[in-house]
């Protein structure tokens, strides 16, 4: 036995000689898409048993078809967490380790010869596609340069996403053969919309308009639809229909049933469902679809291939306010009056851009006044108690105050807030699946845009932020600076405001002070009540 297993070593060194000669001429370019082993060289030693009793009659197609199915899954799975959950995509930790275990993003290769986390991902592969191979077999190693370049372009991919480049994020999981299962034929859809829901834990908003969507379709089918009856036909009847239903239903016509309400006349001036909110929809119901056939809850996911498009001239776009407009807002109504969220929100968030929902969110120790006076924009809070949430990564940044707002008494209002939120007055979230704390806000501001004269689509309070941006490009302040101050979350533009701003500066590369002196290039229009 000894004999053999001294024969075994032999033999699988020379092999490992040859391997790493291929492998290093291999990964010299370090492409993103993965060079796989040709059948030449792996006939060449996968037979090999090494001193072993059995014979593997290992079948290299199925292998290098097993691996490219795990690659395909995991770029999947790391989408949906990356753009679902805060929590992963800011565990940078973690992330730079499994770089480091394949050299990939830059990062520095932590084995050269030995690589236990390699290995163990290699056989859990093929522990998964049934092909089994003894854990000190010599043609693990090959296996594992297969299952390196695959891991290397799921990590590359995956540190796109992380810098919110989303242009190549794969919007259906893989088509990927699965084994027969049973499947639960007698789950009705709302049954499944809950299932999903609690197994995700969804915030309550994304509850609500997926158990909406769920209703709808159960009300257009007639009865209470089981998940696998759900079908395409269906869903494009759907999405017809919707288009005649107002975006903002009243108490009556909520407890109407979908046709009823896709039949009815409605007053012009009503505003109806837009393209992009039904396929927010789609999106949601794909999601929870996915996850059905994931889980072997259904065979298919039925909203594949049929996703509304939205036309560029469709798109829900936001405007900047003109100078009457906001002579407008500053002199009509409570947002004329110096004191409370009615007035501080609006002229917040035309002197630093910020989103409502981060303003909204404030506490009073996020304001800082001393050295330069700013804002702390975050999601973190000493208070466990607190719950905040940020749009994306790159909304974290620290926003200098304009000098125009210590003008108007901003410094007096921080320090005569007693409580702990900036703006006690909101109903600030007591548990993560509450809405938002601006939801009331933004519909009370909507109304008031009405009010006072102001029914332009595309006029709401994110105006406030393209207003901004806007002066800003008119104060001739750098894109990229721009980008920094708005806490932008990818390189798209914003409404045509910026050519391209970079996402990966964090806001690093511009110390407080040089923030401070640029957004106080910035002046808005002679208004009385913000003069």
């Amino acid at each position: 036995m000894a004999e053999a297993w001294s024969e075994a070593d032999r033999a699988f060194r020379a092999i490992v000689e040859e391997a790493n000669g291929l492998h290093t001429a291999d990964r010299a370019s370090h492409a993103a898409t993965p060079q796989h082993w040709t059948d030449a060289q792996l006939s060449r030693i996968i037979p090999q048993d090494f001193g072993r009793d059995e014979r593997l009659e290992l079948r290299i197609e199925e292998i290098k078809q097993a691996v490219s199915r795990w690659g395909s899954e995991e770029r999947y799975r790391r989408a949906q967490l990356i753009v679902n959950d805060p929590v992963y995509r800011e565990d940078v930790d973690t992330f730079r380790k499994e770089c480091r275990v394949v050299g990939a993003c830059g990062e520095k290769k932590s084995y050269i010869f030995i690589n236990p986390p390699l290995a163990c991902l290699s056989l859990s592969i093929l522990g998964k596609a049934g092909i089994k191979i003894p854990e000190m077999h010599g043609a693990l190693y090959l296996v594992e340069r297969v299952v390196e370049a695959e891991m290397l372009a799921v990590l590359e991919r995956e540190a796109r996403w992380r810098d919110f480049d989303f242009s190549d994020l794969p919007d259906c999981a893989p088509d990927t053969a699965r084994p027969n299962v049973a499947i639960a034929t007698n789950l009705s859809l709302p049954s499944l919309i809950e299932s999903y829901i609690s197994a995700g834990r969804k915030p309550r908003k994304t509850a609500s308009k997926l158990r909406l969507v769920s209703k709808y379709i159960c009300e257009l089918g007639g009865r209470n639809l089981n998940a696998d009856e759900v079908s395409k036909t269906l869903l494009v009847e759907l999405q017809r229909l919707a288009l005649n239903i107002p975006a903002r239903l009243n108490n009556e016509e909520r407890q109407q049933a979908f046709p009823t309400l896709a039949q009815r006349t409605y007053p012009p001036e009503r505003a109806k469902l837009t393209p992009q909110a039904i396929r927010s929809w789609f999106n949601l119901l794909s999601g929870c679809f996915n996850w059905a056939v994931a889980a072997d809850l259904m065979q298919a996911n039925p909203t594949k291939g049929i996703k509304p498009k939205v036309k560029k001239t469709e798109e829900r776009r936001r405007h900047p306010f003109s100078e009457p407009e906001l002579s407008k807002i500053f002199t009509e109504g409570q947002c004329a009056e110096r004191e409370g969220a009615r007035y501080w929100l609006p002229v917040l968030a035309l002197y630093t851009g910020a989103r409502l929902n981060e303003l909204g969110q404030l506490l009073v120790v996020d304001i800082k006044f001393a050295d330069v006076p700013h804002i702390d924009i975050t999601n973190e809070a000493d208070d466990p108690l607190v719950l905040k949430r940020l749009k994306n990564l790159n909304s974290r940044r620290k926003v200098p105050i304009h000098d125009h707002l210590l003008k108007l008494g901003f410094k007096d209002f921080v320090t005569s807030r007693t409580g702990l939120y900036l703006f006690d007055e909101l109903p600030h979230p007591k548990n993560a699946d509450d809405y938002e704390a601006t939801k009331a806000f933004s519909q009370w501001f909507g109304r008031h845009l009405v009010k006072i004269g102001i029914k332009t689509p595309g006029k709401v309070f994110h105006s406030f932020r393209h207003t901004f941006i806007t002066q800003a490009r008119n104060s001739g302040i750098n894109p990229q600076i721009i980008s920094v101050l708005a806490g932008h979350e990818s390189e798209r533009t914003l409404a045509g405001h910026i050519g391209s701003s970079t996402t990966n500066l964090y806001g690093d590369n511009y110390t407080l002070k040089h923030l401070y002196c640029e957004i106080n290039k910035i002046s808005f229009f002679d208004i009385p009540s913000i003069r």
